[in-house]
């Protein structure tokens, strides 16, 4: 019976991984923006561009990598599975392919806005 749930347990986090890795994505904008502020970074440069907004395009270009690489490991489990795919491996690539788009979206302030006012 363990071994069922660990099984279970493992593919319901592949199917979730994607959705973890964007959360975590989101959180670390967020969270590092607002301490970044608070620490009065706003003025610090790197390379002619703000160390805040340097640091963010890195994470985020990370995060895109990251996604994209688990959008064609889900989309390599189809294409080898065909019609034989299972749920839990339609919702790893519906997954994956949500947290990239999510990423992307979250990703775009980034490079529009400033950080801190």
């Amino acid at each position: 019976m363990q071994d069922n749930h660990d099984s279970l347990f493992r593919k319901m986090l592949l199917a979730t991984a994607p959705l973890l890795l964007w959360g975590a994505h989101f959180v670390f904008l967020y969270v590092f923006v607002a301490a970044s502020c608070i620490a009065g970074m706003s003025d610090v440069m790197l390379a002619g561009v703000p160390a805040q907004t340097a640091v963010l395009l890195l994470e985020s270009a990370a995060a895109i990598v990251a996604a994209g690489v688990l959008l064609l490991r889900s989309a390599r489990t189809l294409k080898r599975r065909g019609s034989q795919a299972r749920l839990v491996e339609m919702a790893y690539a519906g997954s994956a392919l949500l947290a990239l788009i999510a990423i992307l979206w979250a990703s775009l302030p980034v490079l529009f806005l400033r950080t801190c006012n």
